[in-house]
């Protein structure tokens, strides 16, 4: 249908952390000024029509020692940016190499907005969630949720009669007009080849197939969970983007680790179930 789910999964594991990060703006002094800082920063940002001096993140370091960050609303003109800036915690440092997918596993309700970005011993720059709105994660949301469906495909196709027989009417036939949409052939009784027929659902088809299939149900818990409407309604907001805010309506900050953890599990299931059947 797409590709080999393997082949997918690489996709959405192939874009890094450090492929996305944002350099810090300048690293400085903790004795250093507010004005002095802001001085510099005002200086690099210049006139820009796409980014404000709020955009960015000064690393602060002490000896050749990062010891914080500062932000540019943290920088007051008659004082040092020691005194105000945020003290470097290690609990939100990232590997550079780590898979932006499995990075975006990081933020949840309680997490912090930015993490930090280590490459070998070095912090080079900042992962923000507003990163993960960019188009890398895009793609590599859209390969996970391409996947996960190749794998739905693939456990209804080892009983494709009976998979075919769970859809409604109405599915059936939108089914049906792919079908003839894309050239396949109808039987001499006029029946749709049930494997063909199978490819031209959608998404959700295939998971309302698995649910109704007691076998399947009982193999596949994840499948009945809330968040596979979910699922559903972000692949078709990355197959037909209608706004830039739209992916961030459907997964904010405090969502996207309950959900990706969920897909993670799902397409265990799925990828079980399947190599069960082929023994």
């Amino acid at each position: 249908m797409f590709a080999n789910v393997a082949i997918l999964n690489r996709i959405a594991q192939a874009i890094t952390v450090g492929d996305i990060c944002a350099p810090f703006i300048g690293v400085y002094g903790p004795t250093e000024s507010g004005e002095e800082v802001r001085g510099d920063w005002d200086s690099k940002v210049g006139h820009s029509r796409h980014e404000t001096p709020f955009d960015h993140i000064g690393l602060v370091s002490k000896d050749g020692v990062p010891v914080g960050t500062i932000g540019y609303e943290d920088l007051y003109e008659h004082r040092s940016i020691w005194a105000t800036m945020n003290k470097l915690s290690w609990k939100t440092v990232v590997s550079s190499d780590t898979a932006l997918v499995e990075a975006a596993k990081l933020f949840n309700a309680q997490s912090p907005y930015v993490f930090l970005v280590l490459r070998q011993n070095q912090l080079v720059g900042w992962m923000s969630y507003h990163h993960l709105l960019c188009i890398p994660f895009r793609a590599c949301l859209f390969s996970l949720l391409l996947g996960i469906e190749q794998a739905m495909l693939d456990v209804v196709m080892t009983e494709p009669g009976l998979a075919v027989s769970k859809l409604s009417i109405g599915r059936l036939n939108k089914a049906k007009e792919v079908y003839l949409a894309r050239g396949h052939k109808l039987d001499k009784n006029g029946i749709p080849d049930p494997r063909l027929l199978l490819e031209c659902t959608n998404f959700i088809d295939k998971a309302t197939i698995i649910r109704k299939c007691p076998v399947t149900a009982a193999s596949i818990l994840s499948v009945n969970d809330i968040a596979m409407k979910k699922a559903e309604r972000v692949r078709n907001s990355l197959a037909h983007p209608t706004g830039e805010h739209e992916l961030v309506m459907l997964l904010s900050k405090s969502e996207i680790h309950n959900f990706l953890a969920w897909a993670e599990k799902l397409q265990t299931e799925l990828h079980d179930f399947t190599n069960s059947r082929s023994r």
